[in-house]
């Protein structure tokens, strides 16, 4: 019988902990999905929840299931930086656990401009 540790079992359910909506043009899309995806690379080596989880491409960008919050502001972070963006947050996705705890994924709308 073999035991699974608990950071590759929440990755092989695909468990996200915050979502990074990226909006703009294909060419401003790709460039911030490629700095996106360097950062975790770099962050996933230390900690294995630390990385994009799911990528879903949509009509007007991607989404990018981040495994930790932590790594999500980060790339957020780096994505200002680098790039010119308005940020929004949203905290829409709040739900309680069963011990009445309240947990958020938070949900970051990036609208890269050109």
């Amino acid at each position: 019988r073999y035991n699974v540790c608990g950071d590759c079992s929440k990755l092989a359910s695909s468990y996200h902990e915050a979502i990074i909506q990226l909006r703009g043009s294909k060419q401003e899309v790709q460039k911030a999905y490629t700095i996106a995806s360097n950062i975790a690379k770099k962050a996933s080596s230390a900690k294995p929840l630390a990385s994009i989880v799911k990528v879903s491409s949509t009509k007007n960008g991607k989404d990018l299931f981040i495994g930790s919050k932590k790594l999500a502001k980060e790339i957020v972070k780096q994505l200002k930086k680098e790039l010119k963006c308005k940020v929004f947050l949203s905290g829409a996705n709040e739900k309680r656990t069963k011990d009445g705890k309240l947990t958020a994924k938070p949900t970051y709308l990036v609208k890269l401009l050109e």
